[in-house]
């Protein structure tokens, strides 16, 4: 929905700014830094040439990390002429502190669904976590919340929206998050859909540990609801793809943190 803000440009998930705020400390070299974006697994789906980031990253003097790493998104954002850039990395959320050290002009959106409905979409994925189980979704459901919650300063500039709102009064929920990131509101956000598949089609086969994990079509298959418009029949849908001794697992584990957030 950002992205489709002809002011904001949001590539697909970057995987590598943790590991540069890391950078910023131990290496702070240009060629560290093209090296570590280069080898993310994600690197292709950019469309961005290695020289490129190369010349740019050698332009800045004297070097600097989160330099280099604006760099990075600027080129991306230049390729769809478009002034401001995003993230969308759902792995980001563990790493608030140190990616606002880094960057800290950066604002953060945490959006937060209900944890049932998420292991119901999550467990069939190659990426899910531990061994795929509801107590083992539940347990990471309410740890990354929890964890990203415990971690902040109180500082950094953080809100959290509900997937439920999202869906269900998409344009409001829009309206609050453009005014959080001071972001004047567009109403061809509400419009996503339509440029979807052409901005999905920038993804590519995802190898990690050099193995192929998911293929490009696999990963397009995953968020394939973003090829059409908000759908509020998504919300309760978890309730026919959980059994009752599922639900029943899922709320033992975090069942106090669904009822804190109203679920």
């Amino acid at each position: 929905m950002l992205d489709a803000h002809p002011a904001l440009s949001i590539p697909p998930e970057t995987d590598f700014v943790p590991a540069a705020a890391s950078l910023a400390v131990i290496d702070p070299s240009p060629s560290a830094f093209v090296a570590l974006l280069t080898q993310t697994p994600t690197w292709r789906d950019f469309g961005i040439g290695a020289d490129e980031v190369a010349e740019r990253t050698a332009a800045i003097v004297p070097f600097d990390v989160a330099a280099a790493t604006r760099a990075f998104y600027e080129l991306y954002a230049q390729r769809h002429g478009k002034p401001r850039w995003g993230d969308k990395t759902p792995g980001y959320l563990g790493s608030i502190p140190e990616i606002w050290t880094l960057l800290p002009e950066a604002h953060f959106v945490h959006i937060i669904r209900d944890g049932r409905a998420v292991a119901a979409s999550m467990r069939n994925m190659p990426f899910a976590p531990g061994d795929g189980s509801i107590n083992s979704l539940a347990r990471s459901w309410r740890d990354q919340i929890l964890g990203a919650r415990s971690r902040l300063t109180g500082e950094e500039p953080y809100l959290e929206i509900h997937y439920e709102d999202l869906v269900t009064a998409p344009e409001a929920e829009l309206r609050r998050i453009c005014a959080f990131i001071g972001l004047p509101y567009d109403e061809r956000s509400l419009d996503y859909h339509r440029s979807a598949g052409e901005r999905l089609a920038e993804l590519t086969d995802f190898h990690a540990g050099g193995r192929l994990v998911m293929t490009g079509d696999a990963r397009v298959a995953a968020v394939r609801e973003a090829l059409g418009p908000p759908d509020p029949s998504r919300i309760a849908g978890w309730q026919a793809d959980l059994g009752a001794s599922e639900r029943r697992t899922f709320e033992a584990t975090a069942g106090d943190l669904l009822e804190e957030l109203g679920y």
